[in-house]
């Protein structure tokens, strides 16, 4: 072997050697950064499992108070329709009782709502045909003229004083005091 051949053969020998130096080096690397980005990768996993568990456990605590929110609303509704069966059964009472019980409590509502002033009395066209001569008179002695003129209501009565109407029907003292009797009514049922 000649002095250039072994010349050749050291510098292919050492350039054979810085690659595989330099490939091991990078393999090196490569292994350190394949490591590190799974341990990042791991991580970052981790974090977003853990944030996941908080936005489901946000998430089902949300639908849960929708749902409560929604319970309380149903039972209030199904409250006021109570309320207001009770109410509406308490019209259809009054307009359904016999003549005299019927006229007891008008001329109640007379003596509580009719002024001193020379008024007018009106009723619808039933109680009208069937009013009796004691509610005529307590008419007369609260200074009342009873009208030949019928209204439109449902039970109870309109006195007019000049051009001044007071609505003393069963459903306009109802509507006057609905809050109120609402009121009382849920505190007896639901309390």
């Amino acid at each position: 072997m000649s002095g250039l051949e072994k010349i050749l053969e050291q510098i292919n020998k050492e350039a054979t050697d810085t690659a595989n130096e330099t490939i091991n080096s990078a393999n090196s690397e490569a292994e350190k950064i394949l490591k590190k980005a799974e341990e990042d990768a791991e991580a970052k996993r981790t974090e977003i499992a853990a944030q996941s568990k908080l936005d489901v456990a946000s998430t089902a605590k949300q639908i849960q108070s929708v749902a409560a929110q929604m319970e309380k609303k149903k039972i209030l509704v199904a409250k006021q329709g109570i309320i207001d069966g009770i109410l509406d059964s308490t019209l259809d009472y009054l307009e359904n009782l016999d003549t005299a019980e019927y006229f007891a409590i008008i001329d109640k509502m007379i003596e509580k709502y009719a002024g001193t002033d020379a008024g007018i009395i009106q009723f619808n066209e039933k109680d009208l045909a069937r009013i009796p001569e004691g509610t005529i008179n307590l008419a007369k002695q609260k200074n009342l003229t009873l009208s030949k003129d019928t209204v439109d209501i449902s039970g109870g009565f309109i006195l007019g004083y000049g051009n001044i109407d007071e609505n003393c029907s069963f459903d306009g003292l109802l509507l006057a005091k609905r809050e109120s009797l609402q009121d009382k009514i849920g505190q007896i049922l639901f309390s």
